[in-house]
């Protein structure tokens, strides 16, 4: 059995809401409920949710950026917390889903790269410049880019920089934070590719965060659903939205455009308050399975079939 790279146990994380009055008691707002997950070296592990159910959060512990406020963060087998951040950044990276936003605008791209080279690699300038011109290379940017800043550059080149600079720190692990949401479908595809081609050449393990089944079901291997800061679903993304288990992830592929389909649009329902969760299942409202039970019991996310956990009293498909 192959050991995982990257595992979550039982994680939490809250935030304290800004009170609006120094009478007012504080209020905590649950963002990430006991996630576990377990990622293999070497897949392409996809998580999809609603805007607001708590992915980037998520990804976020997962890099070290938020502190778990309970559970436990494992790379390779040790705990994220107790590792050195240089230890930890030359691990795992993140790639942020507004690149420009993350490009330091007064410097060119030749300074923003060779930072991870030296504070990371402790390359020297003549050994920082081969690997800055392989690496621009590889994700298929003009090495002229090198000379060049941050706005100058469209939203796929922009990415394509962030890609190359989570390279440039030796990272086997890519935590991809909606990485094409924003880019255009033609633009889309190429980076999708890239990331392939750079997986193959580097021995990369991705975690790709987003909101579009679509990219989610063509890119990933494995496939994890949240809602409302749980995990509900975890399965092979070949088969997950073809045969879903729980009634989110059906939901999500009935409200997916498609070709040569009809667009399934939901009756509207408001999410549950995030203040005041719900005792039984956070999908009971939506759901048109739910039951007694659901409303009363919290389900547990359990093996159903074949490496299919699902978070459901009621799955479908059985």
């Amino acid at each position: 059995m192959v050991r995982a790279i990257l595992e979550l146990t039982g994680v939490n994380k809250n935030f304290i809401l800004k009170r609006t009055s120094i009478f007012e008691p504080h209020r905590i707002l649950p963002a990430v409920k006991n996630v576990s997950l377990s990622i293999k070296p070497g897949e392409r592990f996809g998580i999809i949710g609603e805007s607001g159910c708590g992915k980037s959060t998520l990804a976020r512990l997962m890099v070290g950026l938020y502190t778990p406020d309970g559970g436990l963060v494992r790379l390779e087998g040790s705990p994220l917390q107790d590792m050195p951040a240089s230890d930890r950044n030359r691990a795992i990276q993140y790639v942020f889903q507004d690149p420009a936003g993350s490009l330091n605008p007064r410097k060119t791209i030749r300074q923003i790269l060779a930072t991870p080279l030296r504070a990371l690699a402790g390359l020297n300038h003549q050994q920082a410049e081969i690997k800055l011109q392989e690496i621009m290379v590889a994700v298929n940017m003009p090495l002229s880019a090198l000379d060049r800043y941050p706005h100058e550059f469209s939203g796929g080149q922009a990415q394509r920089i962030g890609i190359a600079r989570a390279l440039l720190a030796g990272s086997q692990i890519l935590v991809l934070d909606e990485p094409v949401s924003a880019l255009d479908v033609s633009v889309q595809a190429q980076l999708l590719e890239l990331l392939v081609k750079l997986k193959e050449k580097f021995g990369l393990t991705y975690v790709f965060i987003s909101h579009d089944l679509a990219v989610i079901e063509a890119f990933c291997e494995k496939v994890a659903v949240m809602y409302y800061g749980e995990i509900v679903e975890i399965g092979r993304a070949d088969k997950l939205f073809q045969q879903a288990l729980h009634p989110y992830t059906e939901l999500l592929a009935r409200t997916a455009p498609r070709q040569n389909a009809d667009l399934y649009t939901e009756q509207q329902f408001e999410l549950p308050d995030p203040l005041n969760p719900p005792i039984g299942c956070a999908f009971a409202a939506r759901c048109p399975r739910a039951e007694k039970t659901c409303h009363q019991k919290k389900p547990k996310l359990s093996l159903q079939k074949a490496s299919s956990y699902v978070a459901c009293h009621f799955p479908l498909n059985q």
